[in-house]
């Protein structure tokens, strides 16, 4: 993947720019433009908070009948 400072990436109109830099949890991938999170990281969240509501739903339907 091609080194692209966030400066860079904000000027071209990208919402995503690589520093070849890990992010804190150790991952090596393009961030976010606007939250500068890394890309790995968002989807590990967003796989963790869907699992979350599948949960949540089954346990209402649990307890709904």
């Amino acid at each position: 993947m091609e080194i692209i400072t966030r400066t860079e990436a904000i000027e071209k109109g990208q919402k995503w720019y690589f520093t070849g830099v890990p992010c804190k949890r150790g991952h090596i991938a393009k961030r976010n433009i606007k939250n500068r999170h890394c890309h790995r990281c968002l989807s590990i969240y967003s796989t963790e908070l869907d699992r979350q509501k599948r949960a949540n739903e089954l346990n209402s339907k649990n307890h709904t009948e």
